[in-house]
């Protein structure tokens, strides 16, 4: 197929009924979904040229887990956004905008109160406005900043599959990468009570996606102060302050009864 002939335009994804082929991708995607369901949060990566239908594939599998797994569906474009905060901001607002014409939509205003204002001259639309904490928390926890969003519409959907869709602005930002990398180590980290660990035994508890970021992301820890190097030890951290180690390992105890 010639770029000329082929129907995918870059942020303009096709109608599902002209969406054919791509069986294995779809359904690692819907995969991905199935374990999120049973309370596993899950991160995957869809790549290839400009153009070539990636932003087709994904509004085609989240027209899939919508009607056949229960889950709630949010796509959020980010071309040109390149900085780890804006990226939050954008993809909360697309959330409670795209929950207009949901059933849980009222659970959302609640949920997010008086962040939520009434804006528009040419019909009402909603504007979410987040102020520096909130997404200075998100940015530093951001699986437990999405966890009360999944209690409030859990009457409705099992799930959340988000699409951000564009991070090529992204790419080359050191904290979105130590954010992305951050949110599966943490558990494994604490997954038994300790307050020191050796890199190498942290590492054995790592997929090997996880392990590529496993350095950068011991820095960055070391750096905001939540963990430091054993002296005694080769290879050694171990937590300045003991309630950060019971923390982890709460969040870690919690995570493994819902799973």
């Amino acid at each position: 197929m010639t770029p000329e002939s082929s129907p995918f335009r870059p942020g303009q994804p096709v109608p599902i009924e002209f969406f054919v082929g791509r069986r294995p991708e779809i359904e690692r995607l819907r995969g991905m979904v199935n374990a999120s369901a049973q309370g596993r949060f899950k991160i995957g990566f869809v790549s290839g040229e400009r153009g070539i239908g990636k932003s087709s594939l994904v509004a085609f599998v989240r027209h899939l887990v919508e009607s056949d797994h229960d889950a709630a569906g949010c796509h959020v474009f980010l071309g040109g956004v390149q900085d780890l905060r804006e990226m939050l901001r954008r993809t909360f607002d697309r959330i409670l905008k795209e929950s207009i014409d949901k059933s849980w939509h009222q659970q959302l205003i609640n949920l997010f109160g008086d962040r939520v204002s009434k804006v528009g001259l040419f019909g009402v639309t909603l504007e979410l406005n987040l102020a520096e904490r909130d997404l200075s928390a998100m940015e530093r926890d951001f699986v437990p900043s999405v966890r009360p969003l999944l209690e409030s519409i859990k009457e409705h959907k099992k799930s959340l599959f988000l699409i951000l869709d564009d991070i090529n602005g992204l790419a080359n930002s050191e904290s979105f990468a130590n954010w992305l990398k951050s949110t599966s180590i943490l558990r494994k980290m604490a997954d038994e009570p300790r307050t020191h660990f050796r890199r190498a035994e942290l590492q054995k508890l790592l997929t090997a996606t996880e392990k590529k970021g496993l350095d950068s992301f011991l820095r960055r820890m070391t750096k905001l102060g939540a963990l430091e190097k054993d002296p005694e030890v080769r290879g050694g951290y171990r937590f300045p302050n003991l309630l950060h180690a019971l923390y982890f390992w709460m969040e870690a105890q919690r995570r493994r009864r819902e799973e």
